[in-house]
């Protein structure tokens, strides 16, 4: 039995996302975690910026889509340019876990730190941490 995934976009996020909304062949997300033993541990990337066990992962101390979007389009050029200093590579359980989804469900994705390290809480009107992300 096929297996088909379908996804839905944040109503503020429809406009950005509407030449996209045909199904690609192989879906990309934009996964955010955060640091939380066991679950998901980090560790430098080696000298060239690889990591030779993990999962590359970006951590842009900022939640700003606009920043966000020219970080992993540097990273995806031929050109890498992002700095050393924000390449992690990221493993334990949860990225064991998304690896294996994305392998089953065939999606693609890029990953990234939560900006400030919260979980995430409804302030002022707005949710803010990894929830927002």
């Amino acid at each position: 039995v096929p297996l088909v995934m379908d996804y839905g976009i944040w109503p503020e996020q429809a406009q950005r996302h509407k030449s996209h909304m045909q199904h690609p062949t192989r879906l990309h997300l934009r996964v955010v975690t955060l640091i939380e033993h066991p679950f998901v541990f980090t560790r430098d990337v080696d000298d060239e910026g690889l990591c030779p066990a993990g999962q590359l992962c970006l951590d842009p101390l900022t939640n700003d889509s606009g920043v966000l979007d020219s970080l992993f389009e540097t990273l995806q050029g031929e050109n890498d340019t992002v700095p050393i200093e924000l390449k992690k590579c990221c493993y334990g359980y949860c990225i064991d876990l998304l690896e294996k989804l994305a392998e089953d469900m065939n999606f693609d994705f890029d990953l990234y730190i939560v900006g400030d390290g919260k979980y995430g809480a409804w302030k002022n009107g707005h949710w803010k941490g990894l929830v927002k992300s």
